[in-house]
This record gives structure tokens, C-alpha cells and sequence, in this order.
């Protein structure tokens, strides 16, 4: 989950302060590791989870957004919104895209770490 420390009153530009603001939880998870792990700790607990998901025509290495294997997350147009992001993964890196059915999408980073940066 998420652990937020909020900004201090009058410390974040108001144009910034008032967006309308998204949390996203992302996560990995490696079924064959966790397999592995399962062995080790000698329970049946995610012991066939990779044979499992290959079975039903499943990744054996998911990502998870808030929970949700392969998620569409609408966002209204010409709306700016602020996004809170943990990605949380043992092995793996991220890279995100983003797409618009208008063709184009405009993004600005805020922050990095809790970090605001000069923008």
C-alpha cells in the first residue's frame, strides 16, 4: 500500500495543489521466483502458481496496477491530474507508456522520491 506524507499547506504551487490526483500501486511478480520461495519456505502456497497461469494462456510475470492484472485507466481530456506512483518489484525495471485515443498525450514530472524538481 501507500504510505503518504502530505505537503505542507502553501507549499506546492497552487496549480499544482488543486489537480486532481490518481494514487497507482505497480508491482511485479515473478511466479517462477515465488515458486522457488514456496519450496524453500515448504508450503503449498504459490508452489504451481507459473504452471498455473501458463495453463489458462497467462504471464508467469505479471504487473499489477492497484491489483489489476492488464488495466485501462481512463483519465478525462485536457485535464491535468497528478499521479502518485509506487512501483515495488524485487528484479524487474519499469517502463511506462501512455496512450491517448486523441493521438496525443502531454506529460510533465513533477517529482522523483517525494523530491519536487525545478519545473
Amino acid at each position: 500500500g501507500f504510505f503518504i506524507v502530505e505537503d505542507p499547506a502553501g507549499y506546492l504551487p497552487q496549480a499544482y495543489a488543486e489537480l486532481p490526483e490518481q494514487l497507482w500501486f505497480i508491482s511485479t511478480h515473478n511466479l517462477g521466483a515465488l515458486e522457488q520461495m514456496a519450496d524453500q519456505a515448504k508450503t503449498s502456497t504459490l508452489r504451481n502458481a507459473s504452471k498455473i497461469a501458463e495453463a489458462k494462456g497467462l504471464p508467469t510475470n505479471p504487473i499489477l496496477v492497484n491489483g489489476v492484472a492488464f488495466p485501462v485507466l481512463d483519465m478525462p481530456s485536457n485535464t491535468w491530474q497528478r499521479i502518485r506512483i509506487v512501483y515495488a518489484s524485487i528484479e524487474q525495471a519499469l517502463r511506462l507508456t501512455f496512450s491517448s485515443a486523441a493521438g496525443s498525450c502531454a506529460l510533465g514530472l513533477l517529482a522523483k522520491d517525494g523530491i519536487y524538481l525545478d519545473t
